[in-house]
């Protein structure tokens, strides 16, 4: 009798204490999921002033071109002095030798190669015009293509200034040697001091070799205008304008293409190239957010959404990008305002208009 009443107790116990953990474990399931998916927790982040220069990857490249020659004008007499040194870059408008008591002067432009005396006409009087306009710049030298008053009278103040006589009034070629290219660095000299004056055509220096032909190309979300190639250190000045570029500081880029970092031609070949970064020469003003704030529409259009209820979609305009990978765009929110971090999760329901 004792052991059935034992018996039938335990049972009792057994089956109550399932019965009860049942119950606890059916009711503590709800619980459970909500711990799983809690309320989103809102991460926002300030909006920063930023300059944007929308710098971008971007390649110059040039054709390599040997040295060139600089050759006599053809002046008579004995060579009095010569004013070419190794590594001087010869320029417009400077003397290059000195036959007797006149100075030979360096130029571009098209060949002279007439006398010119008064009433003559011609694209040649025109040129020598334009010419001494540059030479003699408090000068009134007429722009007319034709030998008058004014431009004989031009002609004859350069002679006085070059040493070729008082009272000249015949314009004569061989006062100039003409520049096959700028800008011309001397490599050799040929002329020599007391030696009869180089006839016309000779060589009488060459110059260095050269980068002919400079292209600019670059890839950039910003406006046209002035920007800056940079490589290596060295830095010269490029723009763009209808989406094309151009090269607006030769000298630069002609270094830049000769300096040590830009690797030799292949045999046969003539092209050099230099990668480097092209920036917006004048920064515009931006404002920086972190890619994550970012949202992008259906149909490519990019949003931010404020940190404020209802949390409404703001539309951007993505500028471009820093190298940490923060977003540079165009300045639609007010700097110190806050955006959020993670708008997918706090706003699913913001979308970009």
């Amino acid at each position: 009798m004792m052991r059935a009443w034992l018996f039938g107790s335990i049972t009792f116990i057994l089956v109550a204490g399932m019965c009860l953990t049942a119950w606890f474990t059916s009711a503590g399931i709800p619980r459970g999921l909500d711990d799983l998916d809690p309320e989103p927790v809102l991460v926002d982040v300030e909006v920063v002033a930023t300059s944007v220069d929308f710098n971008s990857a971007g390649v110059v490249s040039g054709r390599l071109q040997s040295g060139l020659s600089l050759q006599g004008s053809g002046l008579e007499g004995i060579v009095t002095e010569v004013f070419l040194t190794q590594g001087m870059e010869l320029l417009p408008g400077v003397a290059a030798y000195r036959v007797g008591p006149v100075a030979v002067t360096a130029y571009t432009g098209p060949v002279l190669y007439r006398h010119l005396s008064s009433g003559m006409s011609g694209q040649d009087v025109r040129t020598v015009q334009k010419l001494l306009a540059e030479l003699l710049p408090d000068v009134q030298v007429p722009d007319t293509g034709r030998m008058d008053r004014g431009t004989v009278r031009a002609v004859a103040e350069f002679a006085e200034a070059i040493g070729a006589g008082t009272k000249v009034d015949i314009f004569d070629p061989a006062w100039f040697v003409r520049l096959p290219a700028t800008p011309f660095v001397i490599e050799d000299i040929s002329i020599e001091l007391g030696t009869p004056a180089p006839p016309l055509g000779e060589v009488i220096a060459t110059s260095e070799p050269s980068v002919v032909d400079i292209t600019v190309e670059a890839e950039v979300s910003g406006p046209d205008g002035e920007y800056i190639f940079a490589s290596s250190g060295m830095e010269a000045q490029v723009a763009r304008a209808s989406g094309e570029w151009s090269i607006q500081d030769e000298s630069a880029a002609q270094a830049l293409l000769q300096s040590p970092d830009v690797a030799a031609p292949e045999q046969g070949a003539d092209v050099r190239s230099i990668g480097g970064r092209v920036r917006l020469a004048s920064p515009t003003t931006g404002i920086e957010l972190p890619g994550a704030s970012l949202v992008v529409g259906s149909n490519g259009s990019t949003c931010v959404v404020p940190s404020t209820a209802p949390y409404s979609a703001v539309p951007v305009d993505v500028l471009g990008s820093t190298i940490d990978g923060k977003a540079q765009l165009a300045p639609v929110l007010e700097v110190g305002s806050r955006v959020l971090l993670n708008p997918l999760t706090v706003a699913p329901d913001a979308t970009c208009p």
